[in-house]
C-alpha cells in the first residue's frame, strides 16, 4: 500500500513539474510592474539616465514589483536574462517560449535557470548580489508568478520600465596581490640579469688562458 501511495505521489509530482516546464510565456498573464535599481535602494528605478553598472560578486541590485496578486500567485521566481541584442547569433542564448527552456534567461558557466525562487509576493522587492562569474554583458530581470501547485501563472520584466543592467567582469585578485606580482616580476628580471652577468664572467675567466695564448 505504501509503495502504491508513493508511486501515485511521484506521478503527481512529475505531472506538476511537466506542466510547469511546458508553460509558455505566451499563455501567461504579462504584468508591467517590475522595476530594477542598482545599489540595493529597495524601490526599483525608472531613471534611464542613471548608470546601471554592477561588478559581479560585489554590487547589489534590487528588483521591485507590484500586482502579482490577481492570478493565484503563491510565490515568485526571479530570473536574470540577457537583453535581446546580446542573444543575436548566439544560439546558446536563444529565446524559447517555454519558460523553463528559455536559454535567454540561463546563465553561463553555471547555466542557472533561476536566480531566486520561493519569494513571497507581499515582499515587494528583492535585493540580490550579482553572482560570481556572471558574464560581462547587459541584462534585464524577469519575475514569474507561481501558484500553489508550482505552475507558472504570470510574469513581468524590468525591461518594460527600467534600464538594462550592465555588468563588468569580476576580477578576484586583491589589489595588494597585484602589487606583489609586479614587484616579483621586477625582482625576477633583475635576478636573471645578474645570473647572466655572473655566468658570462665565469666563462670568460675559464677561457681567458686559452684565448691569451
Amino acid at each position: 500500500m505504501n509503495k502504491f501511495v508513493l508511486a501515485i505521489a511521484a506521478l503527481l509530482a512529475f505531472a506538476v513539474n511537466s506542466a510547469s516546464a511546458a508553460t509558455k510565456y505566451s499563455a501567461l498573464t504579462k504584468l508591467s510592474t517590475v522595476t530594477l535599481d542598482v545599489g540595493g535602494a529597495g524601490t526599483g528605478s525608472t531613471d534611464c539616465g542613471a548608470t546601471q553598472l554592477a561588478g559581479a560578486h560585489s554590487d547589489t541590485i534590487t528588483v521591485a514589483w507590484t500586482g502579482f496578486t490577481s492570478n493565484s500567485e503563491a510565490s515568485l521566481t526571479i530570473k536574470m536574462c540577457y537583453t535581446d541584442d546580446m542573444i543575436v547569433n548566439r544560439p546558446w542564448r536563444k529565446y524559447v517560449d517555454a519558460v523553463d527552456k528559455n536559454k535567454q534567461c540561463w546563465q553561463i558557466p553555471e547555466m542557472t535557470k533561476t536566480l531566486h525562487s520561493g519569494i513571497a509576493t507581499a515582499d515587494g522587492s528583492k535585493t540580490i548580489t550579482i553572482p560570481t562569474n556572471t558574464p560581462a554583458s547587459t541584462y534585464y530581470f524577469q519575475v514569474i508568478g507561481v501558484d500553489a501547485s508550482g505552475g507558472y501563472v504570470s510574469y513581468g520584466e524590468s525591461s518594460t520600465n527600467s534600464c538594462k543592467l550592465t555588468t563588468k567582469s569580476y576580477d578576484n585578485t586583491p589589489a595588494t596581490l597585484v602589487g606583489t606580482h609586479a614587484t616579483l616580476t621586477v625582482i625576477s628580471i633583475i635576478a636573471l640579469g645578474v645570473t647572466y652577468a655572473v655566468d658570462l664572467r665565469k666563462q670568460q675567466a675559464t677561457y681567458a688562458p686559452y684565448v691569451s695564448k
